[in-house]
């Protein structure tokens, strides 16, 4: 489904001068929070040596995650940032050497385990999603990699409709939640 998506989008970036965060949403449907969540997370682990990087990503994966939780879909409403444009030229040098890795990073998600789904819901989806998300925006020494990680693999578990990766996105924010509690508990 990522994969699907990144050729969608190359095919905007090299037919087009600007895109639009509404042009991504309308690209990607009814899943475009799950997969901006991806990307944004991806993002955070790539620049996560960054200083303030918690907060910069940690804000918007935040919100996003929220806004799943309540089943808000921004790509009806009319908001100024999303219609802000963004130059397509330099998407178009990166998007075609991006697309092998998503398909690779697709190739590891596969439809499996489908009785875990049954466990799996929007609620507790949404309250894991928020609280790895508000984590990361807190200024906890290496909290953002492993709920970036939490993120994209309950994200991507949804799409692909991957049991597995659920599971292993709902052990890493246990976790997550976890050490989050041991470090306080520790430097008490």
């Amino acid at each position: 489904m990522l994969y699907t998506y990144a050729q969608q989008i190359e095919k905007h970036v090299k037919h087009n001068d600007t895109i639009t965060l509404k042009d991504l949403l309308t690209i990607t449907g009814e899943n475009s929070l799950l997969v901006v969540l991806i990307f944004l997370s991806v993002f955070n682990i790539i620049l996560s040596p960054l200083p303030m990087n918690s907060i910069v990503m940690g804000i918007p994966l935040f919100v996003l995650s929220g806004l799943y939780l309540f089943k808000v879909d921004i790509s009806e409403k009319d908001y100024k940032f999303l219609h802000k444009e963004h130059s397509c030229i330099k998407w178009r040098k990166y998007i075609e050497r991006l697309i092998p890795y998503i398909m690779k990073f697709e190739d590891w998600s596969n439809s499996r385990w489908h009785k875990i789904l049954t466990l799996e819901n929007r609620i507790l989806t949404g309250i894991s999603l928020t609280a790895m998300a508000f984590i990361i925006l807190l200024p906890i020494p290496f909290a953002n990699i492993p709920g970036s990680i939490g993120i994209i693999f309950v994200a991507l578990g949804i799409l692909q409709k991957d049991g597995l990766f659920v599971l292993g996105g709902y052990g890493i924010f246990a976790l997550h939640i976890w050490g989050v509690f041991m470090l306080q508990y520790i430097t008490n």
